[in-house]
């Protein structure tokens, strides 16, 4: 999707709960974390030298509570995903890793314990809708490293569930937040690739390359 569009998704996204607002309790946060993300389908080549590829995730978030426990939670996130694999070319190992970069935009339904502390278990899980905004096949031989561009035969979009578990403690500056997500695309990102090694065509053919995987972040609320 061009970044124009994803641009009027989410101001229409800030719309709709700016105006909810009035209706309950609206607030806002920040999150950033450690993401591992794994693929479905992996290629026969790769089944015994596939590992999570492990990155950086972060963004935003609104909160419109609709009492003390129930509350809806939109999402913008960077989630980087892919996954890391080791061929074998005859001569050395070659390190491929599938690097597909999203902005991911999640809906999710929230419930919170009531306690009458300051700590606050919760709950999650809702559909979240992802952006491609990168795309690009590395690939390390020995010392000598390449990177190949795969836009043109990646989906442009991916979507998905996400559901987790976490707990909130408030604190003079809002609430501060830990929690561990699970997440599992459902769409085909990539049917195949072709690249080269050394000077030589080399091409894997994937019947299935949809994503899941894990997220561990931290966040504060305002």
């Amino acid at each position: 999707m061009k970044m124009r569009q994803l641009s009027v998704l989410v101001l229409m996204l800030i719309v709709v709960c700016a105006a909810a607002a009035n209706a309950g309790e609206m607030s806002f946060g920040v999150k950033g974390g450690l993401v591992m993300t794994n693929v479905t389908g992996i290629p026969e080549e790769w089944e015994d030298a596939q590992s999570y590829r492990t990155n950086f995730s972060g963004g935003v978030f609104l909160n419109y509570a609709f009492d003390e426990a129930l509350s809806i939670q939109p999402e913008l996130l960077y989630v980087p995903k892919g996954v890391k694999g080791t061929l074998y070319d005859g001569f050395m190992d070659v390190d491929v890793t599938p690097s597909i970069d999203f902005i991911e935009i999640p809906l999710l339904l929230k419930f919170t314990v009531p306690t009458e502390g300051k700590v606050h278990p919760c709950i999650f899980a809702g559909p979240s809708l992802g952006f491609v905004t990168s795309s690009k096949l590395k690939i390390n031989l020995g010392w000598l490293s390449s990177s190949v561009d795969m836009s043109d035969f990646t989906n442009g979009t991916d979507f998905g569930v996400v559901a987790g578990a976490g707990i909130g403690y408030d604190t003079r500056y809002g609430l501060l937040s830990i929690e561990a997500r699970f997440q599992r695309g459902f769409s085909n990102i990539i049917e195949s690739a072709n690249f080269d090694i050394r000077g030589v065509e080399q091409s894997i053919t994937i019947d299935e390359f949809k994503h899941y995987g894990f997220a561990f972040l931290a966040g504060m609320q305002f």
